[in-house]
């Protein structure tokens, strides 16, 4: 059914415009948020929120990082585009309570969708995104604002904030020290990377 919500392997993804709304996209975030808030303690120790390429994921991402805001959640945004390993490092290295990363992975073009990241970095299990889905019609009433998102339990506290931050540094720093770069460049073979269109 058109615009229903039902979450798959760590996450939901859906027909961008049919399914995958801004609207739906709240009441998504706001689920996790207060999921994430309650049994993961991000109201202690934030999120981190990153985004692919695809259409519409940086307002996606602006939007998931808005909502977790209004949770009282703080946030760290990726300042561009990242594959969702360097959204997983990013967990691990800011010790947050979990992620979010706007992709919908290896599906086609027309779909989006919202992965959750756990503490430990990897997907979120069956047992959390069942939560979460639970979770997801309580989670914004019907005509609610862009990012005005009334009843919550975890009202925005003052000092919390959206911190734009640069994830791809840190990442490519690490597997610097990480991988043997020298002996890549000396192994005598080629890769072919095709990232189609990012």
């Amino acid at each position: 059914m058109a615009g229903e919500i039902r979450f798959g392997t760590d996450g939901w993804r859906g027909v961008i415009a049919e399914d995958f709304t801004f609207s739906n996209l709240q009441k998504v975030a706001r689920a996790a948020g207060i999921f994430m808030a309650t049994e993961w303690g991000a109201g202690d120790r934030g999120v981190v929120v990153g985004y692919d390429t695809r259409f519409l994921s940086r307002e996606a991402a602006q939007i998931t990082a808005h909502i977790m805001e209004e949770l009282g959640l703080e946030v760290a945004l990726s300042r561009g585009p990242v594959p969702t390993p360097i959204l997983s490092f990013s967990v691990k290295r800011l010790a947050t309570a979990g992620g979010i990363m706007i992709t919908a992975s290896h599906n086609p073009y027309i779909f989006n969708g919202f992965k959750i990241k756990s503490p430990q970095a990897g997907s979120a299990s069956p047992q959390v995104t069942k939560e979460v889905e639970a979770l997801v019609e309580k989670s914004l009433p019907q005509g609610g604002s862009r990012f005005n998102v009334p009843g919550s339990e975890f009202p925005s506290a003052p000092g919390f904030s959206i911190r734009v931050e640069d994830l791809i540094s840190p990442y490519l720093d690490w597997l610097e020290g990480a991988v043997d770069l020298g002996a890549m460049g000396r192994a005598g073979f080629l890769v072919v990377s095709d990232p189609i269109h990012g």
